[in-house]
């Protein structure tokens, strides 16, 4: 039972940063055009996967692909206007979902919420690359 409440927490929380929702808002915070291997890099995905999604997205309307015209080897990936509006969309769901949440919650939870994620990301960090954390695999 613990095991399917935290793959559904955890599914909830990284859907925002994953798939579309992640692209449309890089692309949105960037405010610019940017290539494909950027996208991959923020993400953590391979460049298979993010050409897929990109031609997911034009084929939706919510970004354009494009020669660099500084290099011609070279693609850029920008949110159309109907991109930006989506992705408006999405970060408004997303902020009154988190609003809710935290509400429901209560300052102090909230308080204890944010402090024991600071804790547990310091000691992810700590893992990383580190023969500390090996004996845990």
């Amino acid at each position: 039972m613990v095991g399917q409440f935290q793959r559904r927490a955890m599914q909830h929380f990284m859907q925002f940063a994953q798939g579309e929702m992640f692209a449309l808002h890089y692309l949105y915070m960037k405010k610019e055009a940017i290539q494909p291997t950027e996208l991959s890099k923020a993400s953590g995905s391979s460049s298979a996967r993010i050409a897929k999604l990109l031609a997911t997205l034009e084929k939706k309307g919510l970004v354009v692909r494009a020669v660099n015209p500084n290099d011609r080897r070279r693609m850029l990936v920008t949110l159309t206007e109907r991109g930006v509006a989506r992705a408006k969309e999405l970060l408004q769901q997303h902020y009154s979902q988190m609003e809710m949440v935290l509400s429901e919650l209560g300052e102090a939870d909230t308080r204890d919420f944010l402090r024991t994620t600071r804790r547990f990301l310091e000691i992810a960090d700590r893992c990383k690359g580190s023969d500390w954390c090996k004996g845990a695999q």
